[in-house]
């Protein structure tokens, strides 16, 4: 390119060495601009050239090349020189085509100027005498929504008046857009809106589109998304405002109902509106009902943007825990099987977290439900980990008298298996408790094995001070030492 440059520049120096403005070839002129234009140092050139050539040129010719060299400047993002041209252009009265103002604008937004590109419509609107196209409203509106985070003076304000004018002419037919652009134009906002905590104005934008609807024609809401709603509801998650994030997925439920088929929830929206159940204390069996209704509709459509996870269930469980009705284990046990029979492949955060929940629960069989999940995760190939472990023993450590055999032999397995793959010193505080639950009436052998689990202890690195008083106090007595 840069070779190509210097053959051009010395062609346009030899055409006029005797006049810099000397007239060149309509071909020449073209061509040199073609090539000029192609680097930031030859669109320089270009408009040089421009201006030195543009009394020998009809305004055809004109205007194809400033639109061509606009867009060159656009994607060098060279701001100020594309200022230049259009003055330099709009003295000599010449047309712009729509491309080239979309360009114009879209340069400015790489400005410093915090405002430029909302200048540059005005520009724009003056010399089109208001009739500004819509990817114009767009490239400002995006750009002023960076400079309202970063509180420039009147941007705001300036920002909204632009998008309730482009909305509301699109949506009453006195501005032409295409629904993709406006589509663009909607969930970029949202999406923006909702990262900056504006999430009523997010809601706002939706709500001028919904108002647009008439009995007869709602064909303005093609220009809503799925994804839109999503982002709100991603807002009000992020503000911790759970109801509301609620709201709003009932509210895009109720669209495809009444047949907008566009308009419905993906596994995005289940996963929204499942995490904002979870931070509610009340919210157990709407929760179970959402994720069954994903399920559902995974199952007669098999289609990806419905496909569950064990994401959904990790809120659902959370959900479910939160509230801890007396069926806590059984219903958490029924989601993992659901899980398993829907083949989701999930890690360890799953299963222990039931684990947990069986910990804290009133169920009286906290050993055997605890490897009811041992077994299931054995059936989906998932290595427990410490937390697995830890625990294990800690259910260990409830059992009744009628399994304390059977418990002992489980906690010594487990041991055994974490010091094969990943122990810590919480697993060997859980140990502790469960062998002075077990052994308690059994005092040579909780010696012995108190003993044993104490060198292993230490050969693992874990001997504090602290962990040293338990075991000694767990092989004296049995009971629990508090320093």
């Amino acid at each position: 390119e840069k070779k190509t440059e210097e053959v051009v520049q010395k062609m346009i120096s030899a055409a006029s060495a005797e006049n810099p403005a000397k007239q060149l070839e309509k071909g020449t002129f073209v061509l040199a601009f073609d090539v000029l234009a192609n680097t930031p140092r030859g669109a320089l050139s270009a408009l040089a050239l421009l201006a030195a050539q543009w009394k020998h040129f009809d305004e055809s010719v004109l205007e194809d090349q400033v639109g061509k060299l606009m867009g060159k400047l656009a994607g060098h993002g060279m701001a100020r020189e594309a200022g230049t041209l259009v003055e330099l252009a709009s003295k000599a009265n010449l047309t712009f085509d729509d491309a080239a103002l979309v360009n114009y604008v879209e340069v400015q937004t790489t400005s410093y100027d915090a405002m430029s590109a909302y200048r540059a419509f005005k520009f724009v609107q003056q010399l089109r005498d208001g009739s500004v196209p819509f990817e114009c409203y767009s490239k400002t509106i995006q750009s002023l929504s960076i400079q309202t985070l970063s509180k420039v003076r009147g941007a705001g304000a300036v920002e909204w008046d632009l998008i309730t004018t482009a909305l509301s002419g699109v949506c009453n037919g006195s501005l032409s857009a295409t629904t993709e652009q406006v589509r663009q134009l909607v969930e970029y906002l949202t999406s923006t809106m909702a990262k900056q905590g504006r999430n009523q104005e997010a809601v706002k934008i939706l709500t001028l589109i919904e108002r647009s609807v008439s009995d007869v024609d709602s064909s303005n809401l093609d220009y809503l998304t799925t994804c839109s709603f999503n982002n709100v509801m991603a807002g009000w998650m992020d503000y911790d405002a759970s109801k509301k994030a609620s709201a709003q997925f009932s509210h895009l439920k109720k669209h495809h109902e009444a047949g907008i088929s566009h308009l419905k929830p993906d596994r995005v929206s289940y996963a929204l509106v499942l995490r904002a159940l979870s931070k509610r204390k009340d919210s157990a069996n709407k929760a179970e009902d959402i994720l069954g209704e994903l399920l559902r509709l995974y199952d007669e459509f098999g289609t990806e943007d419905l496909k569950p996870d064990d994401g959904h269930f990790k809120s659902a469980l959370i959900a479910l825990k939160e509230e801890a009705p007396p069926d806590l284990v059984d219903r958490s046990m029924a989601m993992l099987t659901q899980m398993k029979k829907a083949g989701i492949v999930t890690e360890h955060f799953i299963f222990n977290f039931v684990m947990n929940s069986i910990l804290t629960s009133s169920d009286q069989n906290k050993v055997a439900r605890v490897m009811e999940v041992r077994q299931l995760m054995k059936e989906e190939g998932v290595k427990p980990n410490e937390v697995t472990h830890s625990m294990t023993l800690n259910a260990c450590s409830t059992a009744c008298p009628d399994d304390i055999e059977w418990a002992l032999e489980l906690a010594l397995e487990s041991i055994t298996e974490a010091r094969k793959s990943r122990v810590d010193l919480q697993v060997y505080a859980s140990l502790v408790n469960a062998l002075r639950h077990l052994l308690k009436d059994d005092t040579r052998r909780r010696e012995k094995v108190a003993s044993a689990a104490m060198r292993a202890c230490r050969k693992d690195g874990f001997l504090n001070s602290k962990m040293m008083g338990q075991f000694q106090s767990l092989m004296h007595n049995g009971q629990n030492d508090s320093r």
